[in-house]
C-alpha cells in the first residue's frame, strides 16, 4: 500500500481504567472504527499500535486497625479496603497529509471534548464495563511519516546485478563457444 500524500504522523497515548489489554486487543476493529468516527478521518489511517507497553494491574493499599487480643465475637473492621483495579494504556496513530491537518489534529486530541467523546465510544465498545479514559496532552506526538514498502518487484522489474551477472555469463559462453570453434 502506498500513500504519496501522507507525510505526518500523530500518535497519542491513552490510559484507560477498567479494561485490561486483552479486551481491548480483542475489540482493536471496533475502537479503530470509533476513533475513526470521532475524528472523522478515514479508517485505514487510523492504527493502533501493537508494541504498547503492558496492562498493570495494580492493588490499592489495604488499611488495617492494630492487633489486639481476638475477640470472641467477629467485629466488623473499620479501615477500607479498596479493590484492584485494571488500568492499561495504548497507543494509537493517524496519518495525514499535511502539516496543518496534523496540527489541528493534535489540538482535537487535547481538547476535553474529544476524551468524552472517546469515554462514550468505548462504552459503546464495552457495553456492561465501568471505564475511565485519560488523553494524556505530553504523550500527543506530530512527527514525519516516510511510507515504507516491503512489496516485491513487479514482473520485468530486473536489478543491475541481475543483468551484470547473466551478461557475464553469457559472454563467458560465447568465448567459450568461440575457442571450440578455432581448435576444430
Amino acid at each position: 500500500m502506498y500513500e504519496a500524500a501522507a507525510k505526518r504522523k500523530v500518535t497519542a497515548s491513552v490510559t484507560v481504567k477498567g479494561l485490561t489489554k486483552a479486551k481491548i486487543a480483542a475489540q482493536e476493529t471496533k475502537l479503530r472504527e470509533k476513533l475513526a468516527s470521532i475524528l472523522n478521518i478515514d479508517l485505514k489511517n487510523i492504527n493502533i499500535e501493537q508494541n504498547t507497553p503492558t496492562a498493570t494491574t495494580t492493588a490499592a493499599a489495604v488499611s488495617a486497625a492494630p492487633t489486639t487480643a481476638a475477640p470472641t465475637t467477629a467485629a466488623p473492621t473499620s479501615g477500607r479496603r479498596l479493590a484492584a483495579t485494571d488500568e492499561t494504556t495504548f497507543v494509537f496513530s493517524v496519518i495525514v497529509a499535511s502539516d496543518s491537518e496534523a496540527t489541528q489534529l493534535v489540538s482535537t486530541l487535547k481538547t476535553a471534548k474529544f476524551e468524552d467523546d472517546l469515554l462514550k465510544g468505548m462504552k459503546e465498545v464495552f457495553t456492561g464495563e465501568t471505564i475511565e479514559v485519560n488523553v494524556a496532552s505530553s504523550s500527543i506526538t506530530n512527527e514525519q511519516y516516510t511510507v515504507t514498502t516491503t512489496a516485491a518487484p513487479t514482473k520485468g522489474d530486473v536489478s543491475g546485478t541481475t543483468r551484470t551477472v547473466v551478461s557475464s555469463v553469457l559472454l563467458s559462453q560465447m568465448v567459450l563457444l568461440l575457442s571450440l570453434m578455432l581448435l576444430q
